[in-house]
């Protein structure tokens, strides 16, 4: 979950020349693992680069079509639909824990080792659901090897326009993205951190990089450090108390 390379850049002298590309684990870390640095107040945050929705897919055996559908067929079969994912305390797995308690589905997740070999298990009908990364899932989607039911998002994605979100489906209040950003060590002096987030804002919304970020599904965000920090922490008070209701722990 990256917190190598987070204990490494929290350690260090917050000069400017060790910075950490942060991804949307961060908001979770703190919270499952003990030993992690604290993600809130180790780092400074520079600038939020973009966010992403996941994809909620079936396995195209899963006779279903929408997430309405989904959420029926489920409650009808409790306990015996799989969702799969990639580490235990991973945010696919949190976005299955969230959308049961919101909806109070059972379905049993099922871990695999990476992102890799749980869109393999999908697509060899192992497991019949999965809350997958919108750039390794949408080929599949394309092939008709996978069916897309729904984006996390509270809106919907520059990249899939036509597919719905989760929230308009009828679950209010569903929103879960995906997100990459810059960090650094906290004390990093103001002059340094506006210098980084200006660079990174003006590379954000040229041309080229909007055009490549969101063909790789995400949405361009930018802005200042503190709307980064307001999202990091956001984002942890979003899944603590789903960690403590889903009884995760992480050995």
């Amino acid at each position: 979950s990256g917190i190598i390379a987070a204990d490494i850049v929290a350690k260090s002298q917050p000069d400017g020349y060790t910075l950490l590309m942060a991804g949307g684990s961060f908001g979770t870390i703190s919270i499952l693992y003990p030993q992690a640095p604290d993600t809130a107040k180790d780092f400074a945050p520079v600038a939020l680069f973009g966010t992403s929705p996941y994809l909620f897919v079936v396995h195209p055996g899963v006779p279903v079509k929408t997430m309405t559908e989904f959420i029926d067929y489920a409650r009808a079969r409790p306990g015996q639909l799989t969702f799969a994912g990639s580490t235990p305390a991973a945010v696919q797995r949190l976005s299955g824990e969230l959308l049961k308690r919101m909806t109070g589905i059972d379905m049993l997740y099922v871990p695999y080792k990476g992102t890799g070999p749980a869109l393999t298990a999908i697509l060899a009908g192992e497991a019949q659901a999965m809350v997958a990364a919108l750039p390794g899932a949408i080929p599949f989607v394309k092939e008709k090897r996978l069916r897309a039911l729904a984006l996390t998002s509270a809106k919907r994605a520059l990249a899939m326009p036509d597919l719905p979100t989760v929230q308009e489906t009828g679950i209010a209040g569903y929103d879960v993205t995906s997100w990459n950003g810059q960090l650094a060590p906290a004390g990093m002096p103001a002059e340094i951190v506006r210098r980084f987030n200006s660079e990174f804002n003006r590379i954000i919304t040229t041309p080229e990089m909007r055009k490549r970020m969101i063909e790789n599904g995400y949405e361009p965000m930018g802005g200042s450090p503190e709307r980064f920090g307001e999202h990091i922490r956001s984002e942890i008070a979003k899944w603590a108390p789903v960690v403590k209701s889903a009884n995760i722990r992480v050995d």
